[in-house]
């Protein structure tokens, strides 16, 4: 249910005004707008309120500070994914083809839902001395970790390799967001990811599964 609080109109009376969640949400959405427009720089602050509707003192209860922002927007559409459906219980979908293929699938399905906000993060990825950039690398390089730490049932790459590996799996999947996410799209890049992982973790002969080949147009 939307949170919502009384906000008094002209002649006294109160009328009901969105919460912080809702409020929230209204300024993620206007700064994703304004980033894929103008890049995450040269976006200001009043320039989000401006765009959200929402007063300078309601942008800062609902994040300290532009990193903030920017933070919340990659763990919304991409990090959150990864981490619940491709790092919890990865040790059990390893030696289950069937189960891993779902997780990946998920994670995929997951990051679709906000596809603006991924593909903004993808975009600014490309330039080196974007706050988005040190943001996802950073986030690469501390899952990478995760992983290599992980009792797992198969040898697992170095960081450098898991992190080319995850920077592999992004493009993918923005490479279906580029073309509109349509559902053969989003299909073509969760089959992409599927195999992918399956031979970075069995090899060149990756493990035989019982699911179907996914197809359609190539990438």
């Amino acid at each position: 249910m939307t949170e919502l609080h009384s906000l008094s109109t002209r002649d006294g009376r109160s009328r009901p005004r969105p919460g912080l969640s809702a409020q929230k949400r209204k300024i993620l959405d206007a700064a994703v707008r304004l980033f894929q427009a103008h890049g995450t720089e040269a976006v200001s602050i009043a320039e989000i309120c401006a765009a959200a509707e929402v007063s300078r003192p309601t942008f800062y209860r609902a994040f300290p500070d532009k990193d903030a922002l920017l933070a919340e927007i990659y763990d919304l559409s991409v990090l959150e994914p990864v981490q619940w459906y491709a790092l919890r219980g990865l040790g059990a979908a390893i030696d289950d083809p069937e189960l891993l293929y779902a997780r990946l699938d998920q994670m995929c399905d997951a990051i679709f839902v906000r596809a603006e906000f991924a593909a903004l993060l993808f975009a600014e990825s490309g330039r080196p001395d974007s706050p988005a950039a040190a943001l996802i690398d950073q986030t690469f390089e501390r899952l990478a970790e995760a992983l290599t730490q992980a009792e797992l049932p198969v040898p697992i790459p170095s960081v450098a390799v898991l992190k080319a590996s995850m920077a592999a799996c992004q493009w993918l999947i923005h490479d279906a967001i580029r073309r509109g996410a349509t559902p053969q799209a989003r299909q073509n890049a969760k089959a992409a990811v599927r195999e992918f992982v399956t031979r970075m973790l069995y090899g060149p002969e990756p493990r035989p599964t019982t699911l179907p080949q996914d197809k359609g147009e190539s990438l």
